[in-house]
């Protein structure tokens, strides 16, 4: 059993346990082997955790190293591979929907062990590597491993032999958002294209959706108005037709966007108002905090006091989800509505969300990156030279928790 406990990496909980070491062999039940394993101190109890483990890394290596040798290495970590690609999968279900977050804080939880899944899988079974990318890709994206998300899908579609599969076109779908995301146009385009073909092909119209979602974007983001709206409009009829409520609310949050980039700002407006409503009663609190952010964008110059409020439950909502680039974003907006009252605060948020940013590769473009530089144009104005540098140079940059805290005392 303790050699079996080495596959893992980050720790475990005891159903994990069960899968890896009860082969139908032991002499042990898992518990009470554990609880033994915990009383010889080869095993802990993670601090602040319910029921789960985990082993000091010289100990784990230990045990690892116990396991190659024992001819089961392989069983053992196909095993391990398939629990956590299971997980993934389990997890993809309940990453849209009222049980957000304690679904992205479980698998942020088993970062290691999926990681070292995805390890695995990428020598042994690419099948398996494709079904666990694709089927992650929400993760990383909201939790800012875009690079790493990006690298990972490539991998696993250069390497698949099933490229014409559902998982295929998921991934190739996600890594057009990736790829989008960090700026790289030509090749989202390519993956988006090469994903509608695939769901078109095997006939999933909510997958060709997606894909249809991912052209628009790059699309806008290219200037080129007509094409993004004609692709938008083909998603948002698919989502209606299927009944797919939050994807409609989504597309049509975009195609708002895009009216914003024209002028349109008071059709926006309306169609913000009423995905709100929408994303509330799906409790959908990822979709609340977009709509957030994009309704305050929208009245922030008419309504500054609403574009603040909207912007802080943004924040609320997007730092309880841990999703990087919607916090950088409500940083972005909060940052362009306190500069009058407080400008020192309003630096120091939109140091934060070019940080943010930078951490995870993603490129502003459109509506945000006009709000980012009228904000900047007002704070040089504003500010001294000496302010800027002295928030530039400060040793160690205001946490999330400390700049939400100064946010309660303003306006």
């Amino acid at each position: 059993m303790f050699r079996r406990l080495g596959v893992f990496v980050g720790g475990w909980t005891p159903q994990a346990a069960e899968q890896m070491c009860d082969r139908g062999d032991l002499d042990i039940e898992v518990w009470d082997g554990l609880a033994s394993l915990v009383d010889k101190s080869l095993v802990r109890v993670v601090e602040g955790e319910q029921e789960r483990f985990s082993m000091l890394e010289t100990i784990r290596e230990f045990a690892s190293e116990k396991l190659e040798g024992s001819g089961e290495a392989e069983e053992i970590r196909r095993a391990h591979a398939e629990f956590f690609g299971t997980l993934v999968e389990e997890a993809e279900q309940h990453l849209i929907g009222p049980y957000q977050k304690q679904w992205f804080d479980r698998l942020e939880l088993e970062q290691s062990n999926i990681r070292t899944a995805l390890d695995w899988t990428s020598t042994h079974d690419t099948k398996l590597l494709l079904r666990l990318s694709s089927a992650a890709w929400r993760f990383w994206y909201s939790r800012g491993h875009l690079s790493e998300g990006q690298q990972r899908l490539e991998y696993a579609l250069r390497t698949a032999d099933d490229t014409n599969s559902r998982w295929a076109a998921k991934a190739l779908r996600a890594l057009a958002v990736f790829l989008e995301r960090k700026g790289h146009y030509d090749k989202a385009h390519t993956a988006a294209e090469e994903s509608l073909a695939i769901y078109r092909g095997i006939g999933d119209e909510i997958g060709a959706s997606d894909a249809l979602e991912a052209l628009a974007i790059v699309a806008e983001n290219r200037g080129d108005f007509a094409s993004a709206e004609t692709y938008y409009r083909q998603s948002l009829r698919i989502c209606e037709d299927a009944g797919d409520k939050r994807g409609a609310a989504f597309v049509a949050n975009n195609l708002a966007d895009l009216a914003m980039n024209q002028g349109a700002s008071e059709a926006a407006k309306a169609v913000f108002e009423n995905n709100l409503h929408r994303f509330q009663d799906l409790h959908d609190d990822e979709g609340v905090a977009w709509t957030s952010v994009n309704l305050a964008v929208a009245v922030r110059k008419t309504d500054p006091r609403r574009a603040y409020l909207l912007l802080k439950e943004g924040l609320f909502l997007a730092h309880a989800l841990g999703h990087r680039e919607l916090i950088a974003d409500c940083f972005e907006g909060l940052a362009s509505v306190t500069i009058d009252r407080r400008p020192l605060l309003a630096l120091r948020l939109l140091l934060k969300a070019a940080r943010l940013y930078e951490e995870t590769g993603i490129r502003l473009e459109g509506t945000e990156r006009a709000m980012h530089d009228e904000t900047v144009s007002r704070l040089h104005r504003t500010v001294s030279e000496a302010q800027w540098s002295a928030a530039l140079e400060t040793g160690r940059p205001p946490t999330v928790d400390e700049l939400m805290a100064e946010l309660d005392a303003t306006l």
